[in-house]
């Protein structure tokens, strides 16, 4: 998926405007703004999938789980991208349950999201494992985590 605008999409499900399994997925210099879904309000990345994002923009997206991103599938690697203004119950950025596989999160940032409490992670709520996270800025750091990043 290159230069897209996934905008106001609705699920009742996992993924607001996107449901990734079983599968690679690329996601590249792409907006995903306003949509709504369960577990992740963009993008639920599921079980047997990998995933790149790279360059790419998340705004104003609400998830019950994961106000962006649901991360529950094998590695995704997040790159230059900004998650900006998201909101869930648990990870208003990102949702993380994988101690296998950590979401890698580069030179990227996650700033204004908000979760219900501070303890479930504003802009990160790992379940299990910690995300690797490189030259990036992560606003008020993020759950089980520090501000410190490498």
């Amino acid at each position: 998926i290159a230069h897209s605008s996934f905008t106001r999409n609705r699920s009742v499900g996992g993924g607001g405007a996107l449901y990734h399994t079983s599968s690679s997925l690329t996601v590249s210099n792409s907006l995903f703004q306003s949509n709504k879904g369960t577990d992740g309000g963009a993008i639920n990345h599921n079980s047997n999938s990998t995933g790149t994002i790279i360059n790419s923009v998340f705004s104003g997206n609400e998830g019950n789980s994961g106000g962006a991103l649901y991360v529950t599938g094998n590695a995704l690697d997040v790159i230059n991208t900004t998650i900006a203004g998201n909101k869930a119950n648990d990870g208003g950025g990102i949702f993380e349950n994988l101690a296998t596989y950590p979401v890698k999160l580069k030179n990227s940032i996650l700033w204004g999201n908000s979760a219900s409490s501070a303890a479930n992670g504003p802009s990160i709520y790992p379940v299990t494992g910690n995300p690797d996270v490189k030259q990036s800025i992560i606003e008020n750091g993020y759950a089980s985590g520090t501000n410190i990043l490498n």
